[in-house]
C-alpha cells in the first residue's frame, strides 16, 4: 500500500494555525455572569407551590368512590358488608322483572343499583338514625313496589 497521498493530506490539514485575535480578548476579559432575577425565582417557586397545592387538593378532596358490578346477590352483599360494615339482606330469589346490577360506595355510603323492567333504580343507604335503612330511587313510582323485593320476600 502506498502511504504518500494521505500523509501529505494529514500534514496539510493538521498544520499549526494562529488563533483569532478575539479569542485572547475573550479569555482575558470574560463577560460578567448574569445573576438570576430574584423576582423571577420567587415567582417560579410560587407557581410550583400553587401547582402542588392544586394537585394535592384534587387528590385528597375528591369523593371516595368504589364499585362492584355483579348480578350475584351474594357477591354484592359480601362486598357491601366488607366496605361499609352493613349487612344488607339481599334476597337470593328476585322477581323476573328485577335485576341486580351492582353496588358502589359514594362518600362511605352504599348505593345498590338494579333494574326494574329495564329501568335504572337505586337503593341508597341512609344514615344511622333514619326510619328506614335504605331510600329507594326509581324513575317510575310503580317500580317502588317491585324494588322492595330486593331485600324483602313477597
Amino acid at each position: 500500500m502506498h502511504k504518500g497521498w494521505y500523509e501529505a493530506a494529514l500534514t496539510r490539514e493538521l498544520s499549526p494555525v494562529t488563533a483569532p485575535e478575539a479569542l485572547w480578548e475573550r479569555i482575558q476579559n470574560p463577560r460578567p455572569r448574569v445573576q438570576p432575577n430574584v423576582n423571577a425565582t420567587f415567582l417560579r417557586a410560587c407557581a410550583t407551590l400553587a401547582c402542588i397545592a392544586v394537585v394535592l387538593s384534587v387528590v385528597w378532596l375528591r369523593p371516595s368512590r368504589q364499585e362492584i358490578r355483579s348480578a350475584d346477590t351474594v357477591a354484592v352483599r359480601t362486598w357491601v358488608r366488607a366496605n361499609t360494615g352493613v349487612d344488607v339482606p339481599l334476597s337470593s330469589h328476585l322477581p323476573a322483572e328485577l335485576k341486580l346490577t351492582g353496588a358502589r360506595l359514594v362518600n362511605g355510603r352504599a348505593e345498590i343499583a338494579y333494574l326494574v323492567s329495564g329501568r335504572v333504580c337505586r337503593a341508597i343507604r341512609q344514615p344511622a338514625p333514619a326510619k328506614h335503612a335504605f331510600a329507594l330511587s326509581c324513575t317510575n313510582p310503580d317500580d317502588l313496589k317491585v324494588a322492595c323485593a330486593l331485600c324483602h320476600i313477597g
